[in-house]
């Protein structure tokens, strides 16, 4: 029996301006625990894929379905609490609250959770700085931080839920190599069950995957 189906993109796509499609056809299918590099260079979807499998943006075409249910049939509510607890997203830049320390940039991700959980939450939160080396940046503000130290949080705020799905959109691209490896180890040790997409143009980061999908043509190939 084959694994169960997380997430899957049926015929997506995606035009810009005067009919240019982005994305034409694109099929792809997400199971639980993986990890997948897509791979391309600037311009060629990657990021306008992500932003769909989010449920950030309506597609032209075809839909993407989370655990079978399609994300454009939810209503915004309900997209709201799918981005909130069962999706973390890592961007390019870490888009962290400048007058806010290391440790309350992570913890507004919590907010979406009930009074029990956040409580359960809150042990989970010092575990993860510690696991990440942010334990003694904790109370810093984000403002005073490096481009790397503000990446390794951004990457604590998306795994503090927990969540099955982690999507990463060139999370290395501003860093040095050793700040991007550390940056993947985050993202990919100790997962679990936890799968993990990373858009990136690294090859030392798709490297790092289970499976490398390149965006051709508008395409996954």
């Amino acid at each position: 029996m084959s694994a169960p189906v997380l997430l899957e993109a049926r015929q997506l796509v995606v035009e810009y301006a005067r009919g240019r499609r982005v994305l034409d056809g694109v099929d792809f299918v997400l199971r639980p625990g993986e990890s997948v590099a897509i791979v391309g260079p600037s311009g060629s979807g990657k990021s306008t894929l992500l932003a769909h499998l989010a449920g950030l943006r309506r597609p032209d075409g075809g839909e993407v379905r989370f655990e079978g249910r399609p994300l454009a049939s939810r209503a915004s509510r309900e997209l709201d609490r799918f981005r909130a607890r069962q999706l973390g997203f890592v961007f390019q830049r870490a888009a962290l609250l400048p007058y806010l320390t290391v440790r309350e940039n992570v913890c507004l991700a919590l907010g979406c959770l009930g009074p029990r959980a956040l409580g359960e939450s809150a042990s989970r939160v010092d575990r993860l700085l510690e696991w990440t080396g942010l334990a003694p940046l904790a109370e810093r503000r984000a403002d005073r931080l490096s481009v790397g130290e503000a990446q390794r949080v951004a990457v604590a705020r998306a795994l503090v839920k927990n969540p099955p799905l982690v999507l990463a959109d060139e999370p290395t691209g501003s860093i040095d190599a050793a700040g991007a490896a550390a940056i993947v180890d985050l993202l990919l040790l100790d997962r679990s069950d936890r799968t993990v997409v990373i858009a990136t143009h690294d090859a030392r980061v798709s490297a790092r995957c289970e499976r490398v999908l390149a965006v051709q043509g508008g395409r996954l190939v």
